[in-house]
């Protein structure tokens, strides 16, 4: 008697095993499906949704290959979404409802992604992102506008970062360039580090 409880219970025990493996492959199918769905590249369209509800889209005037990146560029406190277009133009959009806050144009496709901080230490957020013109743009977030930029040798493709490369307390910017060449910049007026 007590050895047929202990085969009911292991079996027992081993149906209910299959079953969460089903329940948690199952579950994370959906949200591998979910994930391709909402992150749909080389398009020309920028979408937003979370879960299958779409928040909000805008198309552009060409395909996307940037990532987006997210952050309060003009110190409302409310998100802003910035991103490249082969269109030549790095778009900010308010985050809440997909509006256009700014545009730059460059002068080529963009297939870098942006990258978002405070590069001259003044407390504003600043937006650099490079173009296929070989420049490398760094842009107020607070209106879109021009605060420097540096023309490298070949275009850029790489997604540029920063950080204090001397020690010094000031930000450097570091990007790549298809000129098989790596530059820093000193963030707060774009000469050569």
């Amino acid at each position: 008697m007590n050895l047929r409880f202990k085969k009911i219970r292991m079996n027992t025990l081993a149906v209910l095993l299959i079953i969460l493996f089903m329940l948690l492959f199952q579950n994370s199918v959906n949200f591998f499906s979910i994930e391709i769905k909402k992150y749909d590249n080389f398009s020309d369209k920028l979408k937003i949704s979370t879960d299958d509800n779409q928040l909000w889209n805008y198309t552009t005037g060409d395909a996307i290959y940037s990532s987006a990146a997210l952050g309060d560029i003009n110190g409302n406190g409310k998100i802003e979404v910035i991103i490249g277009s082969n269109d030549g133009k790095v778009y900010a959009f308010h985050g809440e409802n997909g509006t256009i806050f700014w545009n730059y144009t460059t002068g080529g496709l963009i297939r870098c992604s942006p990258t978002i901080g405070d590069i001259d230490g003044n407390g504003k957020v600043e937006v650099i992102i490079g173009s296929g013109d070989k420049n490398l743009y760094a842009l107020h977030g607070e209106n879109g506008t021009i605060f420097w930029n540096y023309t490298t040798g070949e275009e850029i493709r790489s997604c540029p970062t920063f950080g204090d490369l001397d020690g010094n307390g000031k930000v450097e910017v570091i990007v790549g360039s298809k000129d098989n060449k790596t530059y820093a910049f000193h963030g707060e007026n774009g000469t050569l580090f």
